[in-house]
C-alpha cells in the first residue's frame, strides 16, 4: 500500500478516535435524560409527542414488555409500508418512455421487510423511484430502523450497568430520543456537508439537459444528499440510483468517499464510549474500540489485496484502489451494505473478504447498535472460554457470567449462521435463484451464499446478476431478513434483562481483566475463529473452490516427453 494511502488510513481512523468520546458522551447524556445543548430546542417537542402518545417517560418496561413493543412496532411498520408500496405506481414522475411499475403484494412485502429491518436489500435495482415516494418509503424507515438498533444497544448497556433492576427502559422513549436527539441532528449536518461536496438535493425529479454535442441527457435528480446521509449514518445501505454508493450523484469525489465511509462508522464507534461512560470504566469502551479497529484494518487490508490482484472491472475507478477498498470493506463488515465496487465482479479473494465481514457478525464498529451488542456477545463468549481455560471467574463489568447468560449469548450468535446456511440450502434445493448458475458451480454457489448471508445479516449488499423475481425467493429472503433481525433482538433483550437483575461485584484477584491488549487480541481471535469455523464448509464450496479452480486453470504442467526432458 503506498505511503499516502497509509497516511490517509491513519488520519481516517484517527479522526474517528477523536470524535468517539465526544459523540459517546453526548449519547450517554441523551439516554440518561441529562441536559444537552439541543435540550432547549427539542425537549418541548419530545414532551408533546409523549403526551400525544400517552407515554409516561418515567414508567419503564420489563425485558419481556420491551421486546413485545419492539416486535409490534416492526409488524405495524411492515404492514403500513407494504400497503403504501402496493398502492403506488412507480415511474409517474420519470421522463417519457420510462416504463411504469406496480409492485405486487409479495414484492411490496419483501421490500417493506427489507426497509423496516434495516437491510435495504432491493430485489430489483431498476425500479423507477420518484423523489417523493423515495423520501417517504426509504427516509422514514431509515430513521426508525436505525433507532430500533440504537434502542436495543441501550437496553444491553442498562443490563450491564444496572444493579438488581427489573426494568430495562421504555421502548417509545428510546425510539423518540434516538431519532430526535441523535439521528436527526447528525443527518442534518451530514446532508449539509454532502450537498457542499456536490451531492444533489432536489424534489423536482429528473432533469433533461442538452449536451455540448446537441444530444439530450436525463439527470436523475432527487433528495440524494439527505437520503445518503441517513442511509449511511443509520447503516441502511441500498439507494435509489441502483449503484450502491458508486454513483457520482451519491459519491462524487474522493473526499465525499472518505466522509461517507466516516458516516458508516461514527455512531457505532461512539457507542463503545457510551458503554464505558455508563459503566464508569472508560477503558472498557476503548478496549472494544481497539478490537473493532483491528478487525477493520484486517477487512480493509484484505479487500485492498483482493482488488490489487484483479483488473479494474468492478471497481469505481474515480475513487481509486484505496478508496474502493476502504469504503467497500467497511460497508460489508459494518452492516451498511453500501459498496463502491460491484460484488459480482470481485475476485474469489474479494468474495471471501466481504463474506467474512458479514459472517463474523458485522462487528467492525457495526450498524447503529448492532455493532456494539454484537461485539459484547463475543466478549462474553471470550470470557466464558477463557474462564474455562485458566480457572478465572467469567464476569464482565462486575456482572457474573452464568449458564443462562451464555445460553442467550450463543442463541444470539447462532441466529446469523442458522438463517444464512439453512436459507442457502433451501434456495439451492428448490432452485430459487437460477441466475446463480452463472459461470461455474463454485461461483454460482458463492452468489447464492452471498445473497442469503447479506439478507440474514441485514446487510443488504448483493449481486446485480442475481435478481430475486420469483415468489419463492421473495418469500424466503423476507423471512430470513425478519428472523435475522428480530431473532437477534429477542436474544439480546433477554440477555440484558437477565444481567440487569444481578448485583455487580467489585473485581477481585479471580476476575479476568478485560482491558489488556492480550484480551483484546483474544476477542479478535474468537470473532474470526467462530465466524470462520461456522461458515468454513460453505466457504470451501464457494469462494475457496472458486479460487482453487482459477489456480488450476492458470497453472499448466507440461507433459513429460523426450522433447522437454533434459538429461
Amino acid at each position: 500500500m503506498p505511503l499516502n494511502d497509509v497516511l490517509t488510513l491513519v488520519l481516517f481512523f484517527g479522526a474517528l478516535a477523536l470524535v468517539t468520546p465526544l459523540l459517546g458522551r453526548y449519547i450517554a447524556r441523551v439516554f440518561s435524560d441529562e441536559p444537552t445543548f439541543l435540550t432547549p430546542l427539542i425537549k418541548p417537542l419530545e414532551r408533546w409527542l409523549f403526551a400525544l402518545a400517552g407515554v409516561d417517560p418515567l414508567r419503564e418496561q420489563t425485558g419481556r414488555s420491551y421486546l413485545g413493543s419492539l416486535i409490534v412496532a416492526h409488524i405495524v411498520g411492515i404492514g403500513v409500508l407494504t400497503l403504501f408500496l402496493a398502492t403506488r405506481v412507480l415511474g409517474l414522475d420519470a421522463p417519457e418512455g420510462t416504463s411504469l411499475v406496480s409492485l405486487t403484494i409479495l414484492e411490496s412485502l419483501n421490500l417493506a421487510v427489507s426497509l423496516v429491518t434495516n437491510t435495504d436489500w432491493l430485489f430489483r435495482v431498476d425500479l423507477p423511484w420518484d423523489p417523493w415516494t423515495y423520501a417517504l418509503a426509504f427516509g422514514i424507515p431509515h430513521f426508525l430502523s436505525a433507532a430500533a438498533g440504537l434502542a436495543v444497544a441501550m437496553v444491553l448497556i442498562r443490563g450491564l450497568t444496572r444493579s438488581r433492576a427489573g426494568t430495562v427502559g421504555t421502548f417509545a422513549v428510546d425510539m423518540t430520543r434516538g431519532v430526535l436527539y441523535v439521528l436527526l441532528p447528525l443527518a442534518l449536518v451530514a446532508a449539509l456537508v454532502l450537498a457542499a461536496l456536490g451531492v444533489p438535493q432536489s424534489l423536482d425529479g429528473p432533469l433533461t439537459v442538452t449536451t455540448l454535442e446537441g444530444a439530450h441527457q436525463t439527470l436523475p435528480l432527487g433528495p440524494w444528499a439527505s437520503g445518503v446521509a441517513i442511509k449511511l449514518l443509520g447503516s441502511n445501505g441500498g439507494g435509489a440510483l441502483a449503484a450502491g454508493s458508486a454513483h457520482p450523484f451519491e459519491n462524487p469525489s474522493a473526499l465525499s468517499n472518505l466522509w461517507e465511509a466516516f458516516l458508516l462508522l461514527v455512531i457505532g464507534a461512539a457507542l463503545t464510549n457510551t458503554l464505558g461512560r455508563k459503566a464508569g470504566r472508560r477503558t472498557e469502551g476503548w478496549a472494544l474500540f481497539a478490537a473493532m479497529l483491528v478487525l477493520a484494518l484486517l477487512a480493509v487490508g484484505g479487500l485492498y489485496a483482493a482488488l490489487s490482484g484483479t483488473s479494474l472491472n468492478g471497481q469505481e475507478v474515480r475513487l481509486g484502489l484505496f478508496g474502493s477498498a476502504l469504503f467497500s470493506a467497511l460497508g460489508t463488515a459494518s452492516s451498511g451494505g453500501a459498496l463502491t465496487v460491484a460484488p459480482e465482479d470481485l475476485s474469489a479473494l474479494g468474495h471471501l473478504v466481504t463474506l467474512l465481514g458479514m459472517q463474523t457478525g458485522e462487528v467492525v464498529f457495526g450498524g447503529v447498535g448492532s455493532g456494539l451488542y454484537g461485539l459484547v456477545l463475543f466478549v462474553i463468549l471470550a470470557l466464558f472460554l477463557a474462564g474455562l481455560m485458566v480457572g478465572r471467574t467469567p464476569s464482565y463489568l462486575g456482572k457474573k457470567i452464568e449458564v443462562r447468560d451464555v445460553q442467550w449469548t450463543i442463541g444470539a450468535v447462532l441466529i446469523l449462521p442458522v438463517c444464512a446456511l439453512i436459507g442457502t440450502a433451501i434456495a439451492l434445493h428448490l432452485g430459487l435463484f437460477p441466475e446463480g448458475a452463472s459461470t461455474s458451480a463454485a461461483q454460482g454457489f458463492t452468489h447464492v451464499l452471498y445473497t442469503l448471508t447479506s439478507t440474514a445479516a441485514n446487510n443488504g449488499s448483493g449481486f446485480a446478476t442475481l435478481p430475486s423475481g420469483g415468489e419463492g425467493a421473495l418469500a424466503l429472503t423476507a423471512f430470513v431478513m425478519l428472523l435475522g433481525r428480530l431473532g437477534a433482538f429477542a436474544a439480546v433483550v433477554a440477555l440484558a434483562s437477565n444481567l440487569a437483575a444481578k448485583k455487580p461485584a467489585p473485581p477481585s484477584l479471580g476476575t479476568l481483566p478485560t482491558t489488556t491488549p492480550l484480551f483484546v487480541g483474544f476477542v479478535v481471535l474468537i470473532v474470526l475463529t467462530l465466524g470462520g469455523l461456522t461458515f468454513f464448509p460453505a466457504l470451501t464450496l464457494g469462494p475457496l473452490a472458486e479460487r482453487t479452480a482459477l489456480s488450476a486453470s492458470v497453472i499448466s504442467v507440461p507433459a513429460l516427453s523426450p522433447a522437454n526432458v533434459r538429461p
